[in-house]
This record gives structure tokens, C-alpha cells and sequence, in this order.
């Protein structure tokens, strides 16, 4: 009687731990079929297209800052500002971080006697650092061609530094023509400015 009993014990418990384990696989097949099924994430789900408009206004050093003209008034400004510039681009961008663009317009630069049109590529990274408001990092890479002086061109380079919040950047700008005029062996500026991005997500 003992015996039929640990037999009938051990044939449940057998039981029990068999449909244990196949609904384990079961649910692991599942899963596993869930995950094969699900729609995979493409690498530029998020991206999109952009364009940018931006004004810069070059600055120069005021050598005659301290100085009291013969009118009595003091030069009390370190800068002044040296003409204008306009720049448009349009490219792609990813979850609106990552941004390559082509981009043209013009520079003036007053103390140089210049107004160039420079067109080149360009590649932004615009990192959070919190709610609403990045950091900007851009390089640009191209052609640089002066008006009005023939044949005049050069290698054009940008760097530009600046914070944004959400598609208003305010920034610095660093750049060089590659050629020279007069007395300027390297033609370019240094300016201020602010650009407006607009986004357009894809569908």
C-alpha cells in the first residue's frame, strides 16, 4: 500500500513539473516570436530634413579704443562692429542633434573692402544640456568666392560655437576666405550671430 502510494505521489508530482516546464517554453516561444515580429528600428527613423537661416555681424578690434578725439569724445568700445553677412542651408538631420547641410550666402566686411559669397558643406552637433537647450558645435568646409575682384577664390573654413533653444541658436562665428586682399593676408572675421532652424520630420 506504501509502495502505490509513493507511486501515485511521484507520478502527480511528475505531472505537475512536466506542464511546469512546457508552459515555461511555451512562454518563451512567445516572447521569442514577439521580438522576431516586432518592426525593427531603422537607423534614421527620427531623421528629417531642415533649413536654417542665419545673420551674422562681423566684429574688429578698435585700435583706437581709450583715445579722446578732437571733439572730446572718449572710444570706450574693445569691438566694433565691421560690416554684415546672410547664410541659408538646407540638409538632413538625426532626431535634431546630428545636422549635415549645404549652405551659401554672403559676407561684407567693411575694413577689408570685401564681400565674398562663400558655399560649403557643413556638420552641427547640438548635444542637450537641458530642457529645451543645446549646445552647438558646427564645421564647414568649401569654396569662398570674392565679388567684384575677378577671379578671386579660396578654401573657405567655419567654426561655430553657440547654445540653442528649441530652433533659435545665438553663436560665434570663426571664419577664413583662403586668399587675401590689400594688407589682409587671410581674409575672414569674427562674428556674432543668430540663425532660425526649420524642422521637417519625415512622414
Amino acid at each position: 500500500m506504501n509502495t502505490k502510494y509513493l507511486f501515485l505521489t511521484f507520478f502527480i508530482s511528475f505531472l505537475s513539473f512536466s506542464q511546469t516546464k512546457n508552459d515555461s517554453i511555451t512562454k518563451y516561444k512567445s516572447h521569442l516570436e514577439a521580438y522576431n515580429e516586432k518592426e525593427k528600428r531603422k537607423p534614421l527613423e527620427e531623421s528629417g530634413t531642415f533649413f536654417d537661416f542665419d545673420i551674422t555681424i562681423p566684429f574688429r578690434g578698435n585700435k583706437t579704443y581709450g583715445e579722446i578725439d578732437e571733439n572730446g569724445n572718449r572710444s570706450d568700445y574693445w569691438f566694433l562692429a565691421d560690416g554684415l553677412g546672410a547664410k541659408f542651408g538646407y540638409g538632413i538631420h538625426y532626431d535634431q542633434w546630428i545636422k549635415l547641410s549645404i549652405n551659401s550666402g554672403f559676407d561684407t566686411v567693411l575694413q577689408q573692402k570685401l564681400v565674398s559669397v562663400p558655399v560649403y558643406a557643413s556638420v552641427s552637433l547640438c548635444p542637450r544640456i537641458a530642457n529645451d537647450t543645446d549646445l552647438l558645435f558646427q564645421f564647414g568646409y568649401g569654396k569662398s568666392f570674392a565679388i567684384g575682384r575677378g577671379n578671386l577664390s579660396g578654401t573657405y573654413k567655419k567654426f561655430r560655437i553657440g547654445i540653442s533653444d528649441e530652433d533659435i541658436s545665438f553663436f560665434a562665428d570663426v571664419s577664413s576666405n583662403g586668399f587675401s586682399v590689400y594688407e589682409f593676408n587671410d581674409t575672414g572675421s569674427i562674428s556674432l550671430g543668430i540663425s532660425k532652424t526649420i524642422f521637417k520630420e519625415k512622414n
